[in-house]
């Protein structure tokens, strides 16, 4: 199962996007260059795939599988890798807090000033 919603994952992405298996359940997506509103619409469509996804060749007992995914960002949210990570698991948490099945966008913490701000061209 996991294979396949890996597959899913690796299907769905674009040459420069990383995908990994960082727990037993849980999936990382790095996608370079793209902003959070981006990536949450991202993170959306494959949310709505896996759930949609015909499992019955793989399962004995097929059901619906969900899934549950936070999204962070550099340099607004964070100011390094771990921290990129360890803010897409805080709003994984808030998620699971009120219910599977969703995205939710990480926020920076408090005080948090970014390194630099992203211009967007005109």
């Amino acid at each position: 199962l996991l294979k396949s919603i890996g597959s899913v994952l690796v299907k769905n992405s674009r040459l420069n996007d990383l995908v990994g298996r960082v727990e037993a359940d849980q999936f990382v997506l790095i996608l370079p260059h793209t902003e959070k509103k981006g990536a949450a619409i991202k993170a959306e469509r494959l949310r709505r795939m896996v759930e949609a996804a015909d499992f019955s060749k793989i399962l004995v007992e097929p059901k619906n599988f969900t899934l549950t995914i936070g999204v962070s960002e550099y340099p607004s949210v964070c100011h390094d890798s771990e921290s990129l990570l360890q803010s897409a698991e805080d709003a994984l948490y808030q998620i699971r807090k009120k219910g599977d099945n969703k995205v939710c966008l990480a926020v920076p913490k408090g005080n948090f000033v970014a390194d630099f701000e992203v211009k967007e061209e005109k």
